[in-house]
C-alpha cells in the first residue's frame, strides 16, 4: 500500500489518478495547458516518453480542464486505473 505523499519507482499508466506535487503553468489555448496549483488531482491522460505525462484537471473556476505535460516527479500516484 502507498504512504500518503510517497514518490513510486513504476511509471505510471494511462488513467491513473495523481496529484500535484509542485504549483505549474503552461502556455496553451485551452484546454492546453493552465495554471494548476500544488495539490490537485488529475487523471493521467497520455504517457509521454522520458517520464513525462499529459494530465487532465478540471477547474476550479469555470469547469473547463486544464491538460498540462508535466514530469513524474511532479506527480504522487493516488489512484490506479
Amino acid at each position: 500500500m502507498l504512504r500518503q505523499r510517497e514518490q513510486i519507482a513504476e511509471r505510471l499508466k494511462l488513467l491513473d489518478v495523481v496529484e500535484l506535487t509542485t504549483d505549474a503553468t503552461e502556455q496553451g489555448s485551452a484546454p492546453w495547458g493552465g495554471v494548476v496549483k500544488s495539490g490537485r488531482r488529475g487523471t493521467i491522460v497520455d504517457v509521454l516518453p522520458s517520464d513525462y505525462y499529459l494530465v487532465e484537471f478540471d477547474s476550479e473556476q469555470d469547469g473547463a480542464p486544464s491538460i498540462l505535460t508535466l514530469p513524474a516527479a511532479s506527480l504522487i500516484l493516488r489512484s490506479r486505473a
